[in-house]
C-alpha cells in the first residue's frame, strides 16, 4: 500500500513538473492563412535525421487536403536533442498568387500557388 501511495505521488510530481525540463518552450505561431474556402497551414514531419516542413491547402467546407507540399528539410546533428533543433514556420502570407513563408530562422521561401514550385528568397 505504501508502495503504491508513493509510486502515485511520484507520478504526479513528475507530470506537474514535466514542462519544466522542456527545452523548447511552446510557443503557437499563427502558422496558417485562410484565403476563400482554403486554408494555408504549416505541418510538419519530425524524423530521427531530417525536419521536413510542409504547407498543406484544405478544403474549408469539406475538410480535405488538396495538396501538401515540401517547403524546406533541415539536417538534424544525432548528437543533439531533436526538438532543440527543429525549425518552425512562424507566419503564411499571401501575394501575388504565391505565398510567402518564413520560419524561426528567419529564411523566407516563396510558394507559386500556379506552378507549386517553391523557391528561397534571398
Amino acid at each position: 500500500m505504501k508502495l503504491r501511495i508513493a509510486f502515485t505521488v511520484f507520478f504526479f510530481i513528475t507530470i506537474l513538473h514535466a514542462p519544466l525540463f522542456a527545452k523548447r518552450a511552446f510557443v503557437e505561431y499563427p502558422d496558417k492563412l485562410i484565403s476563400g474556402n482554403t486554408e494555408y497551414k504549416a505541418s510538419y514531419d519530425f524524423g530521427r535525421k531530417m525536419q521536413n516542413a510542409y504547407i498543406e491547402a484544405r478544403d474549408i467546407v469539406s475538410n480535405t487536403v488538396i495538396w501538401k507540399i515540401k517547403i524546406y528539410s533541415i539536417r538534424l546533428d544525432p548528437a543533439l536533442e531533436q526538438d532543440v533543433q527543429w525549425v518552425m514556420i512562424i507566419e503564411i502570407k499571401e501575394k501575388n498568387g504565391r505565398l510567402i513563408i518564413s520560419n524561426e530562422k528567419n529564411q523566407f521561401f516563396s510558394l507559386d500557388l500556379k506552378s507549386m514550385e517553391v523557391k528561397k528568397i534571398e
